[in-house]
């Protein structure tokens, strides 16, 4: 990428506070900014194993697991497990459409495109390059463009489309000076050299030569050396080749001080070429054994990482389906708990409901019953009260009849036969008084009101 980034070394010596790592282990527990805020941090060595604990099971928000599968798309690149790197990057960027969140899938799209770059899938790296650059948003829309167009530069060049490569290296350009980034700016004219040179445009070669120059002291040393390449290059098309093998071996005595093997690489086909203009094909044909030899050590080790990848993903497969079993049996357990827990809550329901009907049938009964003594009641009281009235009541009005008529036949009667009639008249009262108070119908307010109004 055309990005001003610290060298694999210095990434495998990155080392991040206790504090952070701590904050890793529990991101579970932090706010989704704070977990943002993390997993958008550099990945490296220490931070990997973290994140990709948080990978089973998902209890992150969505936004965060997004930002999770980036970390570890980067962590596997410094690995240089490219392969397992993709399988991570496809599963965020999945996680990215579903959410709808450009930003990140773009992001997501670049890393894709870099690491089939490296697998050597050139067309799937085109893909996902034109994939960033049409998502490429928000805030950091620049930086993102900037990464899409170097990732388009670099798959056209592998696959020899040199006019897409220049004009993808200068919409580089354009988005590093639109970032206000002096170091991608110097990277993106370096890079645009040998783009020029890829399409046969040496005039055009010549003037991003010189404007790199002049803005190349940003750049840290590891970062410069391209351009004695470059200025060789141009030499040889210009037919100078003495001057050519002067910038070579300079170069090619710093590039093996820095132990750099792609750029001695690099370097050593130039310099043939060089040697082979000058008429040294005995220097030449040195130069041209250490190239095969890089050729075949890096073949070798290409060779081995593939074979290394493979072994990952077969592990990693292995591991996601043992996972995804347990996952499955942890669903199927907690299913069957809900079944249980829904059979008890229903028997438990039925049990309420019969225990409610139970309860109501009970009152039912014993209000029935209830009613029906007091019926009974009413019935008795009703049958006494009409008893006393009718027997009792008609004796009692004889007896005041008879003392009446014999008051009436003697012309003065005797003071017992007053008493008699007095006491007559009290026991009917009194009488009425009892079958009015044991009456059943009696037991009103407007009953109460009329004795009331008859007593007085």
């Amino acid at each position: 990428m055309l990005t001003c980034r610290p060298s694999y070394g210095q990434l495998l010596k990155t080392r991040y506070s206790a504090s952070t790592l701590d904050s890793l282990r529990q991101l579970g527990r932090l706010p989704v900014a704070a977990q943002i805020s993390l997993l958008r941090r550099r990945a490296t060595l220490q931070t990997g194993p973290l994140v990709e604990a948080w990978r089973w099971p998902r209890r992150l928000a969505q936004k965060p697991q997004i930002c999770l599968y980036i970390h570890l798309a980067d962590y596997y690149q410094l690995r240089r497990q490219s392969s397992v790197a993709v399988l991570r990057a496809q599963t965020g960027r999945q996680l990215a459409i579903a959410g709808r969140d450009s930003a990140l899938r773009s992001h997501l799209s670049s890393q894709l495109s870099y690491a089939y770059g490296v697998l050597d899938d050139y067309q799937q790296s085109l893909f996902y390059a034109k994939e960033a650059i049409a998502y490429a948003s928000g805030p950091l829309r620049y930086r993102q463009l900037t990464r899409g167009y170097s990732m388009l530069s670099q798959a056209a060049s592998y696959l020899k489309d040199y006019q897409l490569q220049l004009r993808s290296a200068q919409q580089v350009l354009r988005m590093s000076r639109l970032s206000h980034f002096p170091p991608n700016v110097a990277l993106s004219m370096q890079n645009l050299v040998g783009t020029s040179m890829d399409a046969g445009r040496y005039d055009l070669a010549a003037r991003y030569l010189d404007s790199a120059k002049a803005i190349n002291q940003v750049l840290p040393p590891e970062l410069r050396a391209g351009m004695p390449l470059f200025e060789a290059r141009l030499a040889l098309h210009q037919h100078k080749p003495d001057r050519a093998r002067r910038l070579l071996l300079a170069s090619l005595i710093n590039v093996r001080r820095l132990k750099s093997l792609s750029d001695e690489k690099s370097l050593l086909p130039a310099l043939v070429q060089a040697l082979q203009q000058l008429g040294d094909y005995r220097e030449a044909l040195l130069y041209q054994q250490q190239l095969t030899a890089l050729k075949e050590k890096a073949t070798d080790t290409i060779i081995s990482r593939q074979a290394q990848e493979l072994q990952t993903i077969y592990h990693t497969r292995a591991q996601e389906q043992e996972q995804e079993q347990e996952r499955r049996r942890v669903a199927a357990l907690r299913a069957q708990a809900r079944q249980h827990t829904l059979d008890a809550r229903r028997q438990y329901a039925l049990l309420a409901v019969a225990a409610l009907l139970g309860s109501g049938v009970l009152l039912y009964v014993s209000r029935r019953r209830r009613l029906a003594r007091a019926q009974r009641e009413e019935a008795l009281r009703t049958r006494i009260a009409t008893d006393l009235h009718d027997e009792v009541g008609t004796l009692l009005a004889r007896v005041s009849l008879q003392a009446d008529m014999l008051s009436y036949s003697q012309a003065s009667p005797p003071a017992e036969l007053a008493r008699l009639q007095t006491n007559a008249r009290a026991a009917a009262g009194t009488m009425r008084d009892i079958v009015w108070g044991i009456d059943a119908q009696a037991d009103t307010a407007g009953a109460l009101l009329d004795r009331m109004g008859d007593y007085l």
